[in-house]
């Protein structure tokens, strides 16, 4: 009986006939565009420190040629140490370094060190004394 009842049931909403589309009126007034432009979404490419960035540590990187780094360690680096000291043999070497680090970010004290090179080879020392809460 169910069967029966399911089969009349399918038939007479299977051969219904669709319902009459809604006409369009091409009179009315254009809708209102809200958004006419993209919105403008700016890259921030800054350096979010931690409140926390823990135990005191020391971070070396060698190099004999400008570029910005991307590695992890660097950029926890540069957003959490407290005094950055690079170590070159020229003061021209350091105001490029120095320039290029606070380009990237740094809000750390920068300190230049002699290091006697025949190459331009400069070492950067980020340093972290010690946490916020740990003073």
């Amino acid at each position: 009986m169910k069967i029966i009842l399911f089969i009349t049931f399918m038939l007479l909403v299977g051969c219904s006939s669709p319902p009459q589309p809604t006409a369009i009126d091409f009179n009315v007034k254009k809708a209102e565009i809200i958004n006419p432009i993209l919105p403008e979404i700016k890259r921030f490419e800054g350096l979010i420190p931690s409140k926390n960035s823990g135990h005191p540590w020391k971070y070396t990187v060698q190099r004999h040629h400008l570029m910005k780094f991307s590695s992890l360690n660097y950029q926890y680096a540069l957003a959490h140490a407290d005094g950055v000291i690079i170590e070159a043999n020229s003061e021209k070497i350091f105001n490029r370094v120095k320039s290029a680090l606070i380009k990237q970010g740094t809000v750390a004290r920068i300190l230049y060190q002699y290091r006697p090179s025949l190459l331009s080879i400069y070492h950067i020392h980020f340093i972290k004394k010690s946490s916020e809460g740990e003073k």
